[in-house]
């Protein structure tokens, strides 16, 4: 995106403090996508800085409620961030956690993806584990009122792999025709045996008869 979108962020934020509705309404939420967060603070800043120096402030008497500006902004906005690691400190300890979400901005030319992961750590690094939670997801899933994602757990270990059997070797050729031969043995000596067997007993036959 351009750099002066996040312009229009600012720009609109102030005109519905402005307008009064957040305080007629003080259970709206307005999520602010892509609008970055560099310039909430300076905001916060300057909505009670007015309130209590300009004619627009309590001199006009437009500002209604008992809450601040910044108390509305605070209250009924979310802020949305790709990459601003020079702001994220100044926020949280302005407005805390809470109230503030990662955003990646896919399939957009702007987005983060896929090095998401690294601006966050670039981010968010330096704080607590809790507080990385909280605005990598589970502030979008109240606000939204989408179940909390489940911490990651482990990825089991794989299953042991059962070593294949030995493939079974084709016999050579030697040993394919070496029961054929062997049994041509046998077979010989039976008939060998057999003619034998049948001289012997022919001559006895021979004998007896003479």
């Amino acid at each position: 995106g351009h750099p002066s979108d996040n312009l229009g962020g600012i720009l609109a934020t102030a005109d519905w403090l402005w307008s009064g509705v957040c305080v007629r309404f003080p259970d709206l939420r307005i999520a602010l996508s892509e609008g970055g967060i560099g310039w909430v603070v300076m905001l916060a800043d300057r909505v009670d800085y007015v309130l209590d120096h300009s004619a627009s402030g309590q001199e006009s008497g437009h500002w209604q409620g008992d809450l601040s500006p910044s108390e509305v902004l605070a209250r009924n906005f979310w802020f949305c961030v790709l990459d601003d690691p020079g702001s994220v400190d100044a926020v949280l300890a302005r407005f805390g956690p809470g109230h503030v979400m990662v955003e990646s901005d896919y399939p957009h030319a702007d987005s983060t993806w896929p090095d998401t992961p690294r601006v966050v750590e670039r981010n968010f690094g330096h704080v607590d584990a809790a507080t990385v939670r909280q605005v990598c997801c589970e502030n979008a899933a109240a606000l939204f009122g989408h179940p909390v994602p489940s911490t990651p757990e482990a990825a089991p270990e794989p299953p042991t792999r059962v070593s294949a059997p030995p493939a079974r070797q084709k016999p050579s050729r030697t040993d394919a025709t070496r029961p054929r031969r062997s049994g041509l043995r046998v077979a010989g000596v039976l008939l060998l045996a057999a003619v034998i067997l049948v001289g012997n007993l022919l001559v006895l036959e021979i004998v007896f008869e003479d």
